[in-house]
């Protein structure tokens, strides 16, 4: 399987449109459908880094099939104080928007190489939290399955569902075979 990541272009706004609208990626990621015009302000304020994200494409295989947006926990001082982050941590939101790809393994992979080829190998970076909703017990499974750990349950800036943080370390990242 060959993993890769593109960087998100104005012309990729309708698949993510497609994709934030689909039952997955509400119940996960976006929670509420979305038109496109919401989708063009909320990625193309990502594509012009007017919004702090480096923002890609997931291919598998040459097949697009999700999203995926990298972030320093300094750029959100919000989080970066609830949920304990330093300088030194990034973060990221991901979701697989083609309904064939779900269940069947791909997203411990895609994980696994987000941790390698964008998170770690900033050498800036030595730690990454990601904040699955309580409910994602899909998310949990597959962020567990690529080494990261429950650091607590908690509810941040008076959202409605509970985030669960969880978090891995660089040096435990450099332990895992894959």
């Amino acid at each position: 399987m060959d993993i890769n990541f593109s960087k998100l272009k104005i012309t990729d706004i309708p698949l993510i449109h497609k994709w934030v609208n689909t039952e997955a990626v509400i119940k996960g990621y976006s929670y509420n459908p979305t038109t496109i015009e919401e989708t063009e302000q909320e990625y193309i304020a990502k594509i012009n880094k007017v919004d702090p994200v480096e923002a890609y494409l997931i291919e598998v295989d040459n097949v697009k099939i999700g999203y995926v947006q990298i972030h320093r926990m300094i750029d959100f001082p919000k989080y970066y104080t609830e949920i304990g982050g330093d300088d030194f941590t990034a973060g990221f939101d991901i979701f697989i928007g083609e309904n064939e790809y779900l269940n069947k393994g791909y997203g411990t992979k895609i994980i696994y190489k987000v941790l390698e080829e964008l998170i770690f190998s900033n050498p800036h970076i030595t730690n990454c939290i990601i904040l699955p909703t309580s409910s994602n017990s899909r998310a949990i499974k597959a962020y567990q399955k690529s080494g990261f750990t429950i650091k607590e349950k908690s509810r941040l800036d008076n959202q409605s569902d509970d985030k669960v943080i969880m978090k891995i370390t660089e040096v435990e990242f450099n332990r895992l075979k894959y």
